[in-house]
């Protein structure tokens, strides 16, 4: 790495592949915090906090339009949102600049799931485009941001803008196919694992989703893991079943996000098993 690239925001430094992602937006904080700050990683550290508060204010939101659940049910589990996102362990990872890269791809998701649904409710341009904006930093800020494009059709066509789920079709293709530019594959054949040993990657995605449990202990982690991806489908079957009216926002973008987070697991399991 060169430090004058770096200091001069040379733009073959944003290109560099790191290991299977394109980091083009936390390269660019990395960047600033280099020329303003001397590198003392402020400003990757003040972004991490900010994503994760915009994460929070999001899912504290929803719950609060939430009138189904009583009261006392959405007091309890906002709390229980709030412990998980700013626990000690959450801290200790938001002073790491280093995973600047999941906090902002994190939050670029849910902003852009919003903005969506935002767009369906007001009709406003300001908000599709503002959807699309954050769907390329989610893509150009970590790998797994590139399925956030299929879910984003998908979520276009249930909110009834067939019309506007090309867009983000096209959108896609393009971020996806600029995303493979000059792409070297460093490890080829990976996804043949996956399907070789089934059952380990089941675990594998539990352990991964069970997260901070599991740093605790794998067995309790993985069992969390697996139990929320039970509870999470049994949920979405009985609300289907039972043809559940739920206010809208929550379910689509609690399945969205839901999705976008196993999917995630899954690309995990492919380059990390």
């Amino acid at each position: 790495l060169n430090l004058d690239d770096l200091l001069h925001l040379s733009p073959k430094l944003f290109w560099m592949q790191h290991n299977e992602h394109r980091i083009i937006f936390p390269e660019l904080v990395f960047s600033l915090d280099y020329r303003f700050f001397r590198g003392m990683e402020i400003l990757p550290i003040a972004c991490s906090l900010f994503c994760q508060a915009v994460q929070l204010t999001i899912l504290w939101g929803l719950l609060k339009r939430a009138k189904e659940m009583s009261p006392e049910f959405r007091l309890v589990l906002g709390a229980a949102v709030g412990v998980l996102m700013l626990s000690a362990f959450q801290v200790q990872l938001l002073l790491t600049s280093f995973l600047l890269q999941w906090y902002m791809s994190q939050m670029a998701v849910a902003l852009s799931f919003l903005m969506l649904w935002l767009y369906a409710a007001t009709a406003r341009w300001g908000w599709l485009v503002g959807s699309i904006a954050a769907a390329v930093v989610a893509t150009y800020t970590s790998g797994n941001g590139l399925v956030i494009w299929p879910l984003l059709v998908m979520l276009a066509i249930l909110l009834g803008l067939k019309q506007r789920a090309v867009a983000f079709l096209i959108a896609g293709v393009l971020s996806i196919g600029g995303f493979f530019i000059g792409y070297i594959v460093l490890t080829p054949g990976r996804e043949k694992v996956l399907f070789a040993h089934p059952l380990y990657a089941i675990w594998f995605i539990g352990v991964y989703l069970g997260t901070p449990a599991s740093y605790l202990n794998h067995t309790l982690g993985g069992l969390m893991g697996l139990g929320s991806l039970l509870l999470i489908g049994t949920a979405l079957a009985t609300a289907i079943y039972k043809n559940r009216k739920i206010s809208n926002e929550i379910v689509l973008l609690g399945v969205a996000n839901c999705l976008f987070i196993f999917l995630s697991a899954i690309m995990a399991a492919i380059g990390r098993m």
